[in-house]
């Protein structure tokens, strides 16, 4: 997760009106002057104080005010590639946006209705109801994980989505042999760690599913199921990663929810 996803999660994680929320709000609303502002400026202009915000960051995960304002500078100064849904200079000058999109999009889709592996799918469906805790490793989060994660609860099983690196270190550290992970990996997040974390996850008994969207995922060939889908390297790669979640959710409710 890059530093203005990161923002952009805690922000969206809080409630409207609440301190923490307007201050995240007010950095937001300062992202070009935030590599040039002090601490004392930002919280002047955060309307809170210095304090606050060193608080803020470290709550972010940011050793402190400059380690939080260097990521967040040199993920805006690159926000380019993989901060886009499709690079627009790709698309050719007489071909319309939305139809090259779609196009794209359904190229996509129908590459994953080729490669779809129904048995492997029902597999996955059964891991996922043999086990007592599920963790779902996403650097972001879209509505797919929720659906699962409600269906998971409601057939009396705990299940966490965690985001951030750091806090995925952590989580796979801490598995016990009756956990399974769901890893959503797709090549424009370009997670650093991958390797080491399906280590971590073996290490302590758990086992691990991993979507993703490169043959050439670290790791990948050491995941209990896998699921590959080929696409684009562009973000539009996570609408494939999320609809193929959704057939997962699914056949997860028709086996164990619907029957109960």
């Amino acid at each position: 997760m890059t530093g203005l996803e990161n923002l952009l999660s805690a922000y969206n994680g809080t409630a409207p009106g609440t301190t923490i929320h307007s201050v995240i709000q007010n950095i937001l609303k300062n992202l070009d002057t935030v590599n040039s502002m002090t601490i004392y400026e930002l919280a002047e202009a955060c309307y809170t104080s210095p304090a606050g915000i060193s608080r803020l960051v470290k709550k972010l995960g940011y050793k402190n005010y400059s380690y939080f304002q260097k990521g967040l500078t040199d993920c805006i100064s690159k926000y380019e590639h993989h901060n886009r849904l499709m690079p627009l200079d790709r698309i050719p000058g007489d071909t319309e946006l939305p139809d090259y999109f779609m196009d794209t999009l359904g190229g996509l889709l129908e590459n994953m209705r080729k490669k779809l592996d129904k048995e492997k799918i029902r597999e996955l469906a059964g891991a996922i109801h043999d086990s007592l805790r599920i963790g779902i490793y996403s650097y972001s989060t879209y509505l797919a994980e929720t659906f699962l994660q409600s269906d998971i609860f409601m057939s009396g099983k705990v299940c966490d989505i965690i985001q951030q690196e750091k806090d995925i270190m952590e989580d796979a550290g801490q598995l016990g042999s009756r956990d399974f992970i769901i890893m959503l990996s797709p090549n424009c997040i370009n997670g650093t760690m991958t390797g080491r974390i399906i280590d971590l996850i073996h290490k302590n008994g758990a086992r691990v599913c991993i979507i993703t969207d490169s043959y050439h995922l670290p790791g990948l060939k050491l995941a209990d199921i896998s699921f590959v889908f080929e696409g684009v390297m562009h973000s539009m790669d996570m609408l494939v990663l999320q609809t193929f979640l959704c057939i997962v959710d699914l056949e997860y409710r028709r086996l164990y929810i619907d029957q109960m």
